[in-house]
């Protein structure tokens, strides 16, 4: 460990610990639900799968991506779901 480093934090940089209400990182949640997400990427792989999770979650989704087909097809899948989404 380099001298002067707490873990990985740089000297100066807040630690999770100093901050009101967050005592750790498993105990932080992200509540999308009532927001809108743009997700670039979001007609293959981890974009698809993020759009899915936010969209499951509550949110609304705006598709981005190469493949307009595949966006399609996101877009009908989500909304079979109940998931709010968005082609651009």
């Amino acid at each position: 460990m380099v001298p002067g480093l707490h873990g990985n934090r740089r000297p100066g940089s807040p630690c999770h610990d100093h901050v009101p209400g967050l005592k750790g990182h498993h105990e932080f949640t992200f509540r999308p639900d009532g927001g809108t997400a743009l997700v670039a990427g979001s007609s293959r792989r981890i974009g698809n799968a993020l759009a899915r999770a936010l969209a499951d979650a509550g949110a609304t989704v705006v598709l981005n991506g190469i493949n307009e087909e595949r966006l399609k097809a996101s877009e009908t899948a989500m909304a079979a779901d109940g998931g709010m989404t968005v082609v651009v």
